[in-house]
């Protein structure tokens, strides 16, 4: 999902959300009628010791159920693509998830992030992050929230989203996956604790053993702490470095280069996208109804795997909140290392699905004696 700041005075967490959860509340009672389905989740942060996330999200829990909805809590942070799962699992009408200031992402600003789902829109944007439209449409709402002390509150009524959703999720991911022995050693550097959780024990499902969790967690936007990782990586014989970030919504990768003495790299976006669409497109050979999305500022390599497979290709305004949302996608990237590999349950960028398939990609290779970069195109 993709935040926004709230233009409002008062920047405290708590007002922030609260009127927010009023404008996603009225908006929806607007377009669908009472008893419409929010997921509620929390951005990561550090944990505060005066339990204000769990005070964060009961405050917009009572808020949409005393406007005549349903809140569904996920009652810790969790990655992104969690909340874009529990969406569609739970055919929730949407999702508000809460930045709060003291997170690394928000800036200093609680910000809210909206996705729409179930009778909120169509099949095609069921969990994708809502349009600019949508988001001045609720902001306007928002804006015409009562002060804090009158916006009403129930005391009871929503209900939270258990581990099974998490299980459901990795279970997903896994589907189809043989749990086959790996070889290959990954050098893994996850920006929160949760993400590193779930990524690992994906890994370990599918038989990865050897996998080298980091702490680099601003590896995926700051080149100094990346380049660590990949020297971390040489230094310790590794077949691939892994980064995610964006809350597990994007991937880096890194290969060896170059044979008994490898240098390391890490891939661009349009060879990472490369790859994994062709993946995906293998599976969907030949199949006219199959389309791979770009964005407009991607290079043309989804169209040269479309006609290698016989599979269809669209371009995208720039942004997942656009790619995702084209009927028929099967694969889409954007412009930011952002890669949507199972738009029939996660209808967003997915780093975790997505540093999946590239481990197994590398461990084809890996398996027969080989770099996956003696194989990599060039663009």
């Amino acid at each position: 999902m993709t935040s926004a700041d709230i233009s409002l005075k008062p920047m405290n967490d708590i007002e922030v959300f609260a009127r927010s959860a009023w404008g996603i509340a009225a908006y929806l009672e607007q377009k669908i009628g009472e008893r419409f389905r929010v997921v509620v989740g929390y951005d990561h942060a550090p944990q505060s010791e005066d339990g204000a996330e769990t005070q964060n999200l009961t405050d917009v829990a009572r808020i949409i159920e005393a406007a005549g909805g349903h809140a569904l809590v996920i009652p810790r942070a969790l990655p992104s693509p969690i909340g874009a799962f529990s969406l569609r699992m739970l055919l929730s009408d949407a999702a508000i998830i809460l930045r709060p200031a003291s997170s690394p992402r928000a800036g200093g600003i609680p910000r809210v992030e909206f996705a729409l789902g179930g009778r909120a829109t169509s099949r095609e944007a069921e969990g994708v992050l809502v349009t600019a439209e949508e988001r001045t449409a609720i902001d306007t709402f928002t804006a015409s929230a009562p002060a804090m002390p009158d916006i009403p509150r129930a005391e009871s009524g929503w209900e939270f989203i258990g581990q099974g959703m998490v299980d459901a999720y990795v279970d997903r991911v896994v589907l189809g996956k043989p749990a086959t022995e790996k070889q290959s050693k990954i050098v893994y550097a996850p920006e929160y604790a949760a993400t590193r959780l779930l990524t690992t024990t994906i890994c370990e499902r599918i038989g990865f053993r050897d996998v080298d969790v980091i702490g680099a967690s601003n590896a995926g936007v700051d080149d100094v702490a990346a380049q660590r990782v990949l020297d971390h990586a040489s230094q310790n014989g590794a077949d691939l470095v892994v980064i995610t970030f964006d809350n597990g919504r994007r991937l880096r990768v890194g290969l060896p280069f170059g044979g008994d003495n490898p240098h390391w790299e890490y891939l661009d976006n349009d060879t990472v996208a490369y790859l994994l669409a062709s993946e995906v497109a293998r599976r969907h050979a030949m199949d006219s109804d199959a389309v791979l999305v770009a964005a407009e500022s991607c290079s043309d390599a989804l169209e040269r795997v479309a006609t290698r497979f016989h599979v269809r290709v669209a371009r995208s305004a720039d942004s997942m909140s656009h790619v995702a949302r084209t009927p028929g996608i099967v694969f889409g990237c954007d412009e930011a290392f952002g890669y949507c590999l199972d738009p029939a349950m996660v209808r967003d960028a997915d780093g975790l699905a997505a540093a999946t398939t590239f481990a197994l990609l590398t461990e084809k290779y890996v398996s027969r004696g080989r770099l996956l970069s003696d194989a990599l195109p060039t663009f």
